[in-house]
Protein backbone atom coordinates (compact mmCIF):
# COMPACT_ATOMS: atom_id res chain seq x y z
CA UNK A 1 0.00 0.00 0.00
CA UNK A 2 2.54 2.28 1.02
CA UNK A 3 5.01 1.55 -2.65
CA UNK A 4 1.64 2.12 -4.49
CA UNK A 5 1.49 5.41 -2.48
CA UNK A 6 4.78 6.40 -3.63
CA UNK A 7 4.27 5.27 -7.10
CA UNK A 8 1.50 8.31 -7.44
CA UNK A 9 2.35 11.16 -5.53
CA UNK A 10 4.89 13.29 -6.92
CA UNK A 11 8.03 14.54 -5.07
CA UNK A 12 7.11 16.72 -2.23
CA UNK A 13 3.83 15.35 -1.64
CA UNK A 14 2.17 14.03 1.51
CA UNK A 15 1.45 9.86 2.34
CA UNK A 16 -0.06 9.85 5.70
CA UNK A 17 -0.26 6.35 7.36
CA UNK A 18 -2.28 5.94 10.47
CA UNK A 19 -2.70 2.20 12.67
CA UNK A 20 -5.20 2.01 15.13
CA UNK A 21 -7.66 -0.98 16.68
CA UNK A 22 -11.26 -0.55 16.12
CA UNK A 23 -14.79 -2.20 16.40
CA UNK A 24 -17.13 -3.44 14.05
CA UNK A 25 -19.67 -5.62 13.79
CA UNK A 26 -18.27 -6.58 17.39
CA UNK A 27 -15.15 -7.74 15.97
CA UNK A 28 -11.75 -5.84 17.37
CA UNK A 29 -10.14 -5.51 13.84
CA UNK A 30 -6.96 -3.40 13.56
CA UNK A 31 -6.96 -1.00 11.11
CA UNK A 32 -4.47 0.53 8.73
CA UNK A 33 -4.81 3.55 6.78
CA UNK A 34 -2.61 4.87 3.73
CA UNK A 35 -3.72 8.04 2.50
CA UNK A 36 -1.50 10.27 -0.07
CA UNK A 37 -2.43 13.71 -2.18
CA UNK A 38 -1.08 12.25 -5.31
CA UNK A 39 -2.89 11.88 -8.79
CA UNK A 40 -5.44 10.05 -7.63
CA UNK A 41 -8.08 7.41 -9.55
CA UNK A 42 -10.59 8.31 -12.22
CA UNK A 43 -14.21 7.30 -10.72
CA UNK A 44 -14.34 4.67 -13.40
CA UNK A 45 -11.49 2.91 -12.70
CA UNK A 46 -12.69 2.41 -8.43
CA UNK A 47 -14.68 -0.24 -9.71
CA UNK A 48 -11.55 -2.64 -10.76
CA UNK A 49 -8.54 -0.43 -9.30
CA UNK A 50 -7.92 -4.47 -7.39
CA UNK A 51 -8.20 -6.13 -10.64
CA UNK A 52 -4.77 -7.66 -11.64
CA UNK A 53 -2.17 -5.95 -13.97
CA UNK A 54 -4.64 -2.78 -13.24
CA UNK A 55 -3.22 0.57 -13.13
CA UNK A 56 -4.75 3.66 -11.88
CA UNK A 57 -4.35 7.24 -13.77
CA UNK A 58 -2.36 7.66 -17.12
CA UNK A 59 0.03 5.37 -17.74
CA UNK A 60 1.29 7.40 -20.40
CA UNK A 61 2.76 10.55 -17.71
CA UNK A 62 3.42 8.13 -14.72
CA UNK A 63 7.39 7.66 -14.38
CA UNK A 64 8.30 4.23 -12.84
CA UNK A 65 4.16 3.69 -12.28
CA UNK A 66 3.86 -0.36 -11.14
CA UNK A 67 2.36 -3.35 -13.05
CA UNK A 68 -0.76 -3.67 -11.56
CA UNK A 69 -0.29 -5.99 -8.98
CA UNK A 70 0.11 -4.65 -5.79
CA UNK A 71 -3.16 -3.66 -4.52
CA UNK A 72 -4.29 -6.90 -5.58
CA UNK A 73 -1.74 -8.76 -3.55
CA UNK A 74 -2.42 -6.51 -0.90
CA UNK A 75 -6.15 -7.41 -0.78
CA UNK A 76 -5.41 -11.05 -0.99
CA UNK A 77 -3.06 -10.95 1.80
CA UNK A 78 -5.63 -9.23 3.85
CA UNK A 79 -8.83 -11.27 2.65
CA UNK A 80 -6.28 -14.32 3.86
CA UNK A 81 -6.78 -13.34 7.50
CA UNK A 82 -9.74 -13.33 7.11
CA UNK A 83 -10.05 -8.97 6.76
CA UNK A 84 -10.61 -6.61 3.75
CA UNK A 85 -9.29 -3.74 1.58
CA UNK A 86 -11.37 -0.54 0.55
CA UNK A 87 -10.26 2.23 -1.14
CA UNK A 88 -11.18 5.75 -2.42
CA UNK A 89 -10.27 8.60 -4.42
CA UNK A 90 -12.09 11.86 -4.87
CA UNK A 91 -10.64 12.38 -8.57
CA UNK A 92 -7.68 12.13 -10.57
CA UNK A 93 -5.45 14.72 -9.24
CA UNK A 94 -7.27 14.82 -5.68
CA UNK A 95 -5.02 11.60 -3.95
CA UNK A 96 -6.35 8.08 -2.83
CA UNK A 97 -7.02 6.59 0.57
CA UNK A 98 -6.89 2.61 1.19
CA UNK A 99 -7.80 0.96 4.54
CA UNK A 100 -6.77 -2.95 5.12
CA UNK A 101 -8.99 -4.07 8.11
CA UNK A 102 -7.66 -6.90 9.66
CA UNK A 103 -9.46 -9.24 12.38
CA UNK A 104 -7.48 -8.57 16.02
CA UNK A 105 -7.07 -12.78 17.26
CA UNK A 106 -8.71 -13.66 20.73
CA UNK A 107 -5.84 -14.57 23.31
CA UNK A 108 -6.20 -18.25 23.38
CA UNK A 109 -4.32 -21.28 24.68
CA UNK A 110 -5.99 -23.33 22.14
CA UNK A 111 -3.77 -25.50 20.13
CA UNK A 112 -3.79 -24.88 16.49
CA UNK A 113 -6.06 -26.92 14.40
CA UNK A 114 -3.36 -29.75 12.59
CA UNK A 115 -5.78 -31.17 10.54
CA UNK A 116 -6.62 -27.62 8.62
CA UNK A 117 -3.08 -26.90 8.28
CA UNK A 118 -2.83 -30.76 6.68
CA UNK A 119 -5.02 -29.87 4.20
CA UNK A 120 -3.61 -26.65 3.22
CA UNK A 121 0.19 -28.59 2.52
CA UNK A 122 -2.39 -31.64 0.80
CA UNK A 123 -3.57 -28.84 -1.89
CA UNK A 124 -0.18 -27.18 -2.46
CA UNK A 125 0.18 -26.92 -5.96
CA UNK A 126 3.62 -26.60 -8.25
CA UNK A 127 2.99 -24.10 -10.51
CA UNK A 128 5.49 -22.69 -13.43
CA UNK A 129 4.53 -18.90 -14.12
CA UNK A 130 6.09 -17.87 -18.06
CA UNK A 131 6.47 -13.97 -19.03
CA UNK A 132 9.18 -12.32 -20.42
CA UNK A 133 8.44 -9.50 -17.80
CA UNK A 134 10.20 -11.08 -15.07
CA UNK A 135 9.03 -8.14 -12.61
CA UNK A 136 5.18 -9.55 -13.52
CA UNK A 137 6.18 -12.89 -13.19
CA UNK A 138 7.91 -12.71 -9.71
CA UNK A 139 4.73 -10.65 -8.32
CA UNK A 140 2.35 -12.92 -9.90
CA UNK A 141 4.39 -15.99 -8.71
CA UNK A 142 4.42 -14.31 -4.97
CA UNK A 143 0.72 -13.98 -5.17
CA UNK A 144 0.09 -17.77 -5.30
CA UNK A 145 3.00 -18.46 -2.96
CA UNK A 146 1.02 -16.12 -0.53
CA UNK A 147 -2.08 -18.79 -0.85
CA UNK A 148 -0.08 -21.55 -0.13
CA UNK A 149 1.12 -22.90 -3.21
CA UNK A 150 5.11 -23.41 -4.76
CA UNK A 151 6.28 -21.58 -7.50
CA UNK A 152 9.03 -21.40 -10.60
CA UNK A 153 9.44 -18.58 -13.17
CA UNK A 154 10.93 -18.86 -16.29
CA UNK A 155 11.45 -15.34 -19.05
CA UNK A 156 11.36 -17.49 -21.98
CA UNK A 157 10.60 -20.80 -23.29
CA UNK A 158 13.61 -22.26 -23.57
CA UNK A 159 13.98 -21.70 -19.47
CA UNK A 160 10.43 -22.63 -18.60
CA UNK A 161 10.90 -26.28 -20.79
CA UNK A 162 13.71 -26.89 -18.63
CA UNK A 163 11.85 -26.17 -15.55
CA UNK A 164 8.72 -28.05 -16.85
CA UNK A 165 11.38 -31.47 -17.08
CA UNK A 166 12.82 -30.68 -13.85
CA UNK A 167 9.62 -29.44 -11.75
CA UNK A 168 6.64 -31.43 -13.44
CA UNK A 169 4.43 -28.23 -12.60
CA UNK A 170 0.48 -29.32 -11.98
CA UNK A 171 -0.20 -26.02 -13.78
CA UNK A 172 1.72 -23.56 -16.29
CA UNK A 173 0.52 -19.50 -16.44
CA UNK A 174 1.94 -18.32 -19.90
CA UNK A 175 2.26 -15.33 -21.52
CA UNK A 176 1.78 -15.70 -25.22
CA UNK A 177 3.60 -12.42 -26.75
CA UNK A 178 7.19 -13.45 -26.14
CA UNK A 179 10.73 -13.10 -28.18
CA UNK A 180 12.08 -16.25 -29.42
CA UNK A 181 9.82 -19.10 -28.54
CA UNK A 182 6.12 -17.49 -28.30
CA UNK A 183 3.25 -19.34 -25.65
CA UNK A 184 1.89 -21.22 -28.26
CA UNK A 185 5.36 -22.99 -29.30
CA UNK A 186 5.91 -23.25 -25.34
CA UNK A 187 2.12 -24.77 -25.13
CA UNK A 188 2.77 -27.33 -27.50
CA UNK A 189 6.38 -28.52 -26.64
CA UNK A 190 4.48 -28.84 -23.13
CA UNK A 191 2.05 -31.50 -24.48
CA UNK A 192 4.49 -33.32 -26.26
CA UNK A 193 6.46 -33.91 -23.23
CA UNK A 194 5.64 -37.00 -21.23
CA UNK A 195 4.22 -35.33 -17.98
CA UNK A 196 3.15 -32.60 -20.65
CA UNK A 197 -0.66 -34.37 -21.24
CA UNK A 198 -2.02 -33.94 -17.97
CA UNK A 199 -0.51 -30.48 -16.55
CA UNK A 200 -3.03 -27.26 -16.91
CA UNK A 201 -2.24 -24.54 -19.39
CA UNK A 202 -3.66 -21.32 -18.56
CA UNK A 203 -2.69 -18.26 -21.26
CA UNK A 204 -2.59 -14.90 -19.37
CA UNK A 205 -1.61 -12.22 -21.98
CA UNK A 206 -2.63 -8.88 -23.80
CA UNK A 207 -3.71 -10.58 -26.62
CA UNK A 208 -7.59 -11.40 -26.28
CA UNK A 209 -8.78 -11.43 -30.42
CA UNK A 210 -10.80 -14.30 -31.44
CA UNK A 211 -7.79 -15.51 -33.73
CA UNK A 212 -5.42 -15.29 -30.88
CA UNK A 213 -8.13 -17.68 -28.84
CA UNK A 214 -8.70 -20.08 -31.48
CA UNK A 215 -4.38 -20.38 -31.73
CA UNK A 216 -4.86 -20.81 -27.91
CA UNK A 217 -6.97 -23.85 -28.18
CA UNK A 218 -5.18 -25.02 -31.15
CA UNK A 219 -1.81 -25.01 -29.13
CA UNK A 220 -3.08 -27.00 -26.34
CA UNK A 221 -3.65 -24.08 -24.08
CA UNK A 222 -6.97 -24.95 -21.77
CA UNK A 223 -7.91 -21.32 -20.98
CA UNK A 224 -7.33 -18.05 -22.64
CA UNK A 225 -7.44 -15.08 -20.28
CA UNK A 226 -6.94 -11.37 -21.30
CA UNK A 227 -5.09 -8.75 -19.10
CA UNK A 228 -6.17 -7.16 -16.68
CA UNK A 229 -7.08 -10.19 -14.90
CA UNK A 230 -9.00 -10.69 -11.39
CA UNK A 231 -7.21 -12.47 -8.69
CA UNK A 232 -10.20 -14.25 -8.05
CA UNK A 233 -10.02 -15.95 -11.82
CA UNK A 234 -6.12 -16.92 -10.68
CA UNK A 235 -7.73 -18.38 -7.74
CA UNK A 236 -10.38 -20.03 -9.09
CA UNK A 237 -8.12 -21.84 -12.12
CA UNK A 238 -5.63 -23.05 -9.62
CA UNK A 239 -8.18 -24.94 -7.64
CA UNK A 240 -9.52 -26.69 -10.73
CA UNK A 241 -6.30 -27.38 -11.42
CA UNK A 242 -5.94 -28.62 -7.82
CA UNK A 243 -8.70 -31.05 -7.86
CA UNK A 244 -7.67 -32.55 -10.97
CA UNK A 245 -4.03 -33.57 -9.49
CA UNK A 246 -5.64 -34.69 -6.30
CA UNK A 247 -7.68 -36.81 -7.88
Amino acid sequence: MLINATRYTEPGGEIELKVFAGSQWDNSEAVFVVKDNGRGIAADLMSSIFGMFIQGGDKRNISGAGLGVGLALARSIAELHRGRLKGSSAGVGKGSEFTMYIPLAPFTTTAPDVKATQTVQAGKLNILVVDDNEDAASLLASFLESVGHQSVTASNGNDALALFDRHHPDLVLLDIGMPGMNGYELARRIRQHPYGKATKLVAVTGWGKDEDRYRSKEAGIDVHLVKPVENEEILALVDTAGLAANR
